[in-house]
């Protein structure tokens, strides 16, 4: 019977720490993003297993709002090259219980003039 017990009080911790929000966050203070030409901010994301940050398809190469640089896993720095707003997508993966989960984020990035 104590072999019984203990291992339903296992399988109960088991199964409500599996089933805790693991969701990863990202912190960027606010959404959109909104910074000066030349200025730089920081964009990180918490309890994430990888991170990968990708610029949007319709970026135009030829007159780029941001550019990243500084990757490290969690963290990036967003440069402010010119005025406009583009998209910077985060894709994120992280585990919750036995389960692996993905989700790109769409991070709006305003760049205004510094007049």
């Amino acid at each position: 019977m104590k072999k019984f017990i203990y291992f339903s009080l296992f399988t109960i911790v088991l199964f409500l720490t599996s089933c805790k929000n693991q969701r990863p966050q990202i912190n960027i203070g606010t959404n959109p993003l909104i910074i000066m030409v030349g200025d730089s901010a920081y964009i990180s994301v918490s309890d994430a297993n990888y991170v990968n940050y990708e610029y949007s398809k319709t970026r135009d190469e030829s007159y780029p709002v941001f550019e990243i640089s500084d990757y490290k896993g969690e963290q990036t720095t967003v440069h402010a090259l010119n005025a406009g707003t583009d998209t910077l997508f985060v894709c994120m993966q992280w585990s919750q219980g036995i389960f692996a989960y993905g989700l790109p984020v769409g991070v709006i990035i305003k760049v205004i003039d510094n007049e």
